[in-house]
C-alpha cells in the first residue's frame, strides 16, 4: 500500500498493582458492583450482572468468568492471567491500565468500549467483538484474532505482533500507519479505503490481492493510482505501473561476504561496468557501454535488445567521427564485446542443479559463461581474451556451464549479435536466488568485475590476418 513515514507503535503504560487482599472467587461473584484491592486465585466468578460496575488494582489468575454481564463497566490496573472469558459482556466499558496474559477471550463482547493502554499477549481471541471502540496504546502481541470484529474503530498507537489476522473485520477502521508486517493476513475484511496507508511486506502482497482485484466495488483500483499521483481520477489518461520490493540491502555473513538484497539480477553488472567505464584510460579503441530495457520482459521492444537501436546509434557515432561506410565495417571488424548478465552460483542445498565439473561459488570472482545449445555467445577465442583482460587486472575468474539437459535462461549477447556481429564473450557475477524478490551475490565480486571492465574499457583490440584478437 501507499508507504508512510508514520509509524505507529503502541506503548501501554506499565501496570503497577498495589497491596491486594486474597479473596474467594465465590465472594466477588455476590458483589460485583465495586472490587477494589482484590486478588483472586483460581474459581469461577458468575453468573453476575451489573452496569457501570467499578474494578481497580486487582488481580485475576486462572480465574473462569461465566455469564458475567458488565455494561458500561471501568475497568483500571487490573491484570488477567491465565484467564476464560470467553462470552464476557463489555458493551460500552472503559478500560484503563489492563493487560490480559494467556486469556480466553472467544467471543467476548466489548462493542463501543474505551481501550487506553491495554495489553493483549497470547491470547485466543477469536470472534472478539470490538466494534465502534476506540483503541489509544493497544498491544496485540501473538494474538488469534481470526474472525474477529475491529470494524468502525479509531485506532491510536495501536500494534499488532505476530497475530494471527484472517477473516479479520477491519470496514471502517482505517489502518493508516498501522504496522502489519509481523501478522498473518488472509481474506481481510476492509476496503481499499481502509487498508490506505498501512505498512505490509512484500510477502503479503497475495493476502491482499483481493482487495485490489477481486470486489465488487468498481473503479477502486483506479481511485487508488490517483491518490497515489496526487491528481483527480479523471486526469489519468495512461498508467504504467511497476512493484518494487522496498527492502533495504544489507551486507551479511560470518565476516560481511554476503550481499543480500533485491533486483541483483542486473544492476550488480550495471553498477560494476559503469564504474570500470568511468575510470578506464584513454586507449585506442573507443569504449562503449550499452545498457539495455525490457530484457526479462522481451527483448524485441524499439529499446530492448532485439532492435537496431545499438547498430544506429554506433552507426551515428561514426559518421560524426567521418567514418566512411567501408571505414565503418572495419571498425566493426575490429571490435570485441562483453556480454555481462549474472550467473547462478551452485547452492549448497541444491548442487544436483549445476554441473558438476563447472560450477562458479560466491565471491570466487567473475563468471564466463558457457552453453552447449548456444544460449551464450561464448567461444574458446572470446573466452581467452577476455581471461587474458582478467589476468591483466589480477581477477580470479570461474566457469559456469549450463546443463545441456536443464533448460537455462538467455542473455543479451547472442540477441544482440544478431544486429552486431562481433565476438562476444558472456559474463557474469555468481548469484543465489535469481529473480526472487531477495538475492544473494558474493561481497568481493562487485570489485573484481570493475577492475575486469576497467582493464576491458582501456583495452585497444586488433585482429591479425588469422582472425586473431590481439590486446
Amino acid at each position: 500500500m501507499k508507504p508512510t513515514k508514520k509509524k505507529t507503535v503502541a506503548c501501554p503504560a506499565a501496570l503497577r498493582l498495589e497491596a491486594m487482599l486474597p479473596v474467594d472467587a465465590g465472594i466477588l461473584s455476590q458483589q460485583a458492583d465495586d472490587w477494589t484491592d482484590r486478588s483472586v486465585e483460581r474459581g469461577t466468578v458468575g453468573p453476575l450482572a451489573a452496569e457501570h460496575a467499578l474494578w481497580h488494582n486487582c488481580l485475576f489468575r486462572n480465574v473462569t468468568f461465566t455469564d458475567c454481564r458488565l455494561h458500561s463497566a471501568q475497568l483500571s490496573d487490573i491484570r488477567f492471567e491465565g484467564c476464560d472469558l470467553s462470552n464476557l459482556a463489555l458493551d460500552g466499558a472503559a478500560l484503563n491500565r489492563v493487560e490480559f496474559v494467556g486469556c480466553k477471550l472467544l467471543g467476548a463482547a466489548l462493542p463501543d468500549a474505551t481501550l487506553n493502554h491495554v495489553r493483549l499477549e497470547r491470547c485466543n481471541g477469536r470472534y472478539l467483538n470490538l466494534s465502534g471502540s476506540r483503541l489509544r496504546q493497544v498491544r496485540f502481541t501473538e494474538c488469534d484474532l481470526t474472525e474477529a470484529a475491529l470494524n468502525d474503530c479509531r485506532l491510536d498507537g495501536v500494534a499488532f505482533e505476530g497475530c494471527t489476522l484472517r477473516s479479520t473485520e477491519f470496514s471502517h477502521t482505517p489502518l493508516r500507519g498501522i504496522d502489519l508486517r509481523q501478522s498473518q493476513l488472509g481474506d481481510l475484511r476492509l476496503t481499499v479505503d481502509d487498508l490506505w496507508g498501512a505498512i505490509v511486506a512484500p510477502s503479503q502482497a497475495l493476502d491482499l490481492l483481493p482487495l485490489l482485484g477481486c470486489g465488487k466495488e468498481t473503479g477502486a483500483f483506479r481511485r487508488l493510482i490517483a491518490q497515489a499521483a496526487g491528481v483527480r481520477e479523471e486526469h489519468l489518461l495512461s498508467t504504467e505501473l511497476f512493484l518494487y520490493p522496498r527492502v533495504r540491502a544489507v551486507q551479511t555473513g560470518l565476516n560481511g561476504e554476503f550481499i543480500v538484497s533485491p533486483r541483483l539480477d542486473d544492476l550488480q553488472c550495471v553498477f560494476a561496468c559503469m564504474e570500470g567505464f568511468l575510470a578506464a584510460k584513454a586507449g585506442e579503441s573507443v569504449p562503449v557501454l550499452t545498457v539495455f530495457n525490457n530484457e526479462e520482459v522481451g527483448s524485441n521492444t524499439r529499446q530492448g535488445a532485439d532492435s537496431t537501436f545499438l547498430t544506429d546509434v554506433l552507426e551515428r557515432i561514426a559518421d560524426g567521427c567521418g567514418l566512411s561506410r567501408e571505414e565503418w565495417r572495419a571498425a566493426v571488424a575490429n571490435s570485441f564485446m562483453v556480454s555481462a548478465d549474472n550467473a547462478h552460483a551452485i547452492h549448497p542445498a541444491h548442487p544436483e542443479y549445476a554441473d558438476q565439473g563447472e560450477f562458479p561459488v560466491l565471491s570466487g570472482g567473475v563468471v564466463i559463461k558457457y552453453n552447449a545449445n548456444q544460449r551464450y555467445t561464448t567461444d574458446t577465442v572470446s573466452a581467452a581474451v577476455f581471461q587474458s583482460i582478467c589476468r591483466r587486472a589480477d581477477v580470479p575468474v570461474q566457469r559456469y556451464s549450463n546443463r545441456a539437459d536443464l533448460p537455462g535462461g538467455s542473455t543479451l549477447g547472442n540477441i544482440s549479435t544478431a544486429h552486431f556481429s562481433v565476438p562476444t564473450v558472456d559474463i557474469g557475477l555468481p548469484q543465489l536466488a535469481m529473480h526472487s524478490v531477495c538475492e544473494t551475490a558474493g561481497a568481493a565480486d562487485t570489485a573484481y568485475l570493475i577492475r575486469a571492465m576497467t582493464a576491458y574499457f582501456s583495452a585497444s583490440f586488433h585482429y591479425d590476418s588469422d582472425g586473431g584478437i590481439l590486446l
